[in-house]
């Protein structure tokens, strides 16, 4: 599942240049939500040996995992010119996705039907909280771009280059904190959704645990 966020403004263009004046810039705001597959590869001792080495026990016993990658994207596009090779569109497009995304159910719970529909409830809503985090990283991203002032471009084509990097560097610092905020967010969400009310129900809501 792709969501676009999309935002419009003016980049200047340097008199210097064989062009000159304002072109239209747009911003698009991609968000990739990648399907998750279900595993139950590793047993419930395994698991909680993981999560020894890993430092993160957690707040409840493991009975599996939620696990997801992130990818980022900055792209700039120049290539939409008038017939004279002037510089008519500034498309700037950052691409940030959630991939592989996985949740494993201890093996043990396979033939346990309680305990594994409530174990993979629990790792759906973490999941849910994932996608949550990346929504708000999209949006905050839309806001703050709207008050990003672009270069001073040179608008022919012998400058793309040096056009595209100044563009890269104007807003990537942007991005960059809004990144270190989604992480924070994402450790957030992971801390919400283990909330005392559903670590009482991991270990309420089934007759006999294993």
């Amino acid at each position: 599942m792709m969501t676009a966020w999309f935002l419009a403004g003016l980049v200047s263009v340097t008199p210097m240049s064989a062009c000159a004046g304002t072109v239209e810039a747009e911003v698009d705001i991609l968000t990739g939500h990648g399907r998750v597959v279900t595993g139950t590869n590793f047993s419930l001792s395994e698991l909680r040996a993981m999560a020894t080495r890993s430092g993160r026990q957690g707040k409840h016993d493991p009975m599996g995992f939620y696990f997801a990658g992130f990818l980022y994207e900055l792209s700039v596009d120049l290539d939409t010119r008038s017939s004279n090779g002037c510089l008519a569109l500034a498309r700037v497009t950052v691409r940030a996705s959630l991939t592989d995304r996985h949740i494993e159910i201890g093996r043990d719970l396979v033939n346990n039907a309680c305990l594994f529909s409530l174990a993979h409830d629990h790792y759906e809503r973490h999941a849910a909280a994932d996608d949550v985090a990346l929504a708000r990283f999209a949006s905050d991203l839309k806001q703050t771009s709207r008050n990003v002032l672009f270069p001073v471009l040179g608008g022919d084509v012998a400058s793309v280059e040096e056009d595209r990097h100044r563009i890269d560097q104007a807003i990537s610092p942007i991005i960059e904190q809004h990144l270190e905020k989604l992480g924070e967010a994402r450790n957030r969400a992971r801390d919400d959704v283990d909330s005392p009310e559903e670590v009482e129900r991991l270990s309420t809501t089934c007759p006999s645990n294993i």
